[in-house]
Parts: C-alpha cells; sequence; structure tokens
C-alpha cells in the first residue's frame, strides 16, 4: 500500500481501507492464505442465533466512519465473515495523515457459530 497515494480526503483515507482488503481477497486466492468471506456492513446483522461478545462504542452507529485526529486518521468498519467460524466485528484502520499504510485492529462482536471450510 505504499505506492498508494492518497489525497487527504476522508474519502480516500476510507477507500484505501477498502481497497487494501481487496487486495488481500485477491491475493488470497492465488497463493493460499487466509482467504474468508468478509463483507462491509452499514447495519446491526447480528442474528439470533450469535452470541454477542460486546456491544459498539456509545453513540457509534453500523456504517463506516473516518475519525481525524491532529496526526492520525482512522478508518472504523463493521464487517461479518464466515469461514470456520462465523462472526460479526469491528475494524479498525489507523493511518498517520499522509501515509498510505495502516495498522488494523479486529475487535469481534458476535461469534455466529461454526461455518464452512474451502
Amino acid at each position: 500500500m505504499q505506492a498508494i497515494e492518497l489525497s487527504g480526503t476522508d474519502r480516500s483515507y476510507l477507500e484505501a481501507s477498502i481497497l487494501r482488503r481487496e487486495l488481500e481477497e485477491f491475493s488470497a486466492r492465488w497463493h493460499g492464505l487466509n482467504w474468508r468471506t468478509e463483507q462491509v456492513i452499514d447495519r446491526d446483522e447480528i442474528s439470533a442465533e450469535c452470541r454477542r461478545s460486546r456491544a459498539l462504542p456509545p453513540g457509534e452507529g453500523w456504517a463506516p466512519r473516518v475519525d481525524r485526529g491532529a496526526d492520525r486518521v482512522r478508518v472504523i468498519l463493521k464487517i461479518r465473515g464466515c469461514r470456520s467460524q462465523c462472526f460479526v466485528g469491528r475494524v479498525v484502520d489507523e493511518y498517520r495523515i499522509g501515509s498510505s499504510a495502516a495498522l488494523t485492529k479486529f475487535d469481534p462482536l458476535a461469534d455466529c457459530g461454526r461455518g464452512y471450510d474451502i
């Protein structure tokens, strides 16, 4: 991702986060990496059979969002995925302003049971 130049807008950071995930999925198919079916979600998709592990932070909705600090930009996405386990989670990509390299933190929101193996 260091080759990607961001314009500095909130949208450019959001697009970089999504592009990074798309590129990881593309390379996973060809190189046998840990491939999962993940989707960005914008509403609560935790079904009754899921076991919630935590709630969203107060005031944070389900839609993707970008929070800007003095020297950092955080892109917050909610995702659902399934492989050997199905889950709903919260992903935070943190960028230093002017950089396209992100540090990622994943917080599980719900365990939705056994999935499938590809």
